[in-house]
């Protein structure tokens, strides 16, 4: 996830500059986005599905090189149908912002608040998948790791646009439709 604020002046330590593999990730993303909104406003789903699959085999080059962002795994994720590959890319977006936020803490709301929602939400999605999966039980345990950063992300007064909106609520709905 993009990080917010600056270093400058805050004794905080410069930004790391991105490796070859981690730039050429990064401008795939911003293609694939733009390639996706104008597939989107055709209203082409075939050019949609070809634009992600396009994007998975550039996400997968580069996590192979060492590389990879949490934001190109959301984004992945968001467009991928198949619940194993949703588990799959919502978990690396996990462990992705786990180290980017080692590397590079938020030091103001909204990306304190990004951290939070963006946390939440993935281990929101795992769990769809794995209900999907017919693995409630391991969805039951996403959704309960997932409220706390929900409710930290809801009672913080600074929020961002994209997908706003009661994850607490969505996140306490889905735990009271699982039969477990």
């Amino acid at each position: 996830m993009k990080k917010s604020g600056s270093s400058k002046g805050t004794g905080a330590k410069a930004p790391r500059r991105r490796s070859p593999a981690q730039a050429r990730l990064y401008r795939h993303w911003r293609e694939f986005i733009s390639r996706s909104e104008r597939h989107l406003e055709e209203q082409s789903v075939a050019k949609i599905d070809a634009a992600t699959e396009r994007f998975r085999q550039q996400v997968i080059t580069a996590a192979a090189q060492g590389a990879e962002a949490s934001v190109a795994w959301l984004s992945l994720g968001l467009w991928s149908f198949d619940p194993e590959e949703r588990l799959i890319c919502f978990g690396r977006m996990l462990k992705c912002m786990e180290r980017e936020e080692e590397l590079s803490p938020s030091t103001d709301e909204l990306g304190q608040w990004t951290f939070a929602y963006y946390n939440a939400f993935g281990r929101f999605e795992i769990a769809r998948a794995l209900v999907y999966g017919g693995k409630a039980r391991d969805a039951k345990a996403y959704l309960e790791e997932a409220l706390p950063f929900a409710r930290k992300a809801e009672d913080m007064p600074v929020q961002g646009e994209a997908f706003e909106g009661n994850i607490e609520g969505k996140i306490a709905g889905e735990l009271l439709l699982l039969k477990v």
